[in-house]
């Protein structure tokens, strides 16, 4: 997870930005439909200073350099530490008159400090841990009830996740440094809603929130943004999480990636 000072200081740069495009860009002409729901395409590639936050485990072969340590064969850890990377999104959407479709992909490189949960095997040891991961959600919504502010959509859909966890130890007990990893797939049935506020031609409020099932045991998102809107799209800013609670024979990842964001929506 984000110390507060990080997020703190990610969240003004964010903002920053987002406030500087809006001032200097130029400001043609508004467009004539500036509806809460408007029929068309979106491309929205956004920037993600985003961070782990949570329980990870992976098989401890890599990590056991011999010596009678003794690793179970699944050792978990909890994160702590500073973000060093940020992910990507790219947001794609289709809306006819009360239907569309969306895609949303993720990708996210993050290193954090570590520690193990709920053992002492390596007390003074130095522990890195990478997290590697693409998540995929397809979407098809339907518009449930629209006024001349406002937009409630219920959409249904799946997420595929592709994460990679990479484990680096050195110093204290080892004799060397070591490395595990583990990778691996899984797919989640998701159902939720997005309402979209707009109070003013110029500006808007969106904000959904969904939860998966299937592979995971559980998953869950929320996802809000504000955006300033000129004739050719919007610039947009704001927060995400993803949550999610997954486990198999030697892989745990019950944990939250989230962060402040910005982007840009181009509509069509």
């Amino acid at each position: 997870m984000l110390s507060d000072q990080e997020s703190g200081r990610g969240t003004l740069r964010l903002v920053s930005i987002f406030l500087a495009l809006s001032t200097f860009a130029p400001l043609p002409a508004m467009a004539a439909n500036d509806r809460p729901w408007e029929p068309g395409w979106s491309v929205v590639p956004y920037g993600w200073l985003a961070g782990f936050d949570g329980e990870i485990g992976v098989n401890s072969a890599g990590l056991d350099p011999g010596g009678g340590l003794g690793l179970a064969d699944l050792v978990e850890f909890s994160t702590d530490g500073e973000l060093e990377e940020i992910g990507f999104m790219l947001y794609a959407a289709w809306r006819g008159e009360r239907w569309s479709a969306a895609v949303d992909s993720v990708w996210a490189n993050v290193k954090q400090d570590a520690k193990l949960v709920l053992r002492g095997l390596l007390p003074d040891s130095s522990l890195r841990l990478t997290i590697d991961g693409n998540i995929y959600h397809a979407t098809l919504g339907y518009l449930l009830s629209e006024t001349e502010r406002s937009a409630l959509v219920a959409y249904g859909g799946a997420r595929y996740y592709d994460v990679e966890l990479v484990v680096d130890a050195s110093g204290g007990l080892l004799p060397s440094p070591v490395s595990a990893s583990g990778s691996t797939q899984w797919l989640d049935a998701t159902a939720g809603l997005r309402w979209t506020y707009r109070p003013s031609p110029r500006w808007d409020i969106t904000a959904l929130a969904d939860f998966g099932a299937g592979d995971s045991d559980a998953s869950w998102q929320v996802f809000a943004t504000i955006g300033y809107h000129f004739s050719w799209g919007a610039i947009r800013a704001g927060y995400r999480r993803l949550d999610v609670d997954y486990q198999s024979g030697d892989y745990v990842l019950d944990a939250a990636l989230e962060g402040p964001l910005v982007g840009v929506a181009f509509q069509f």
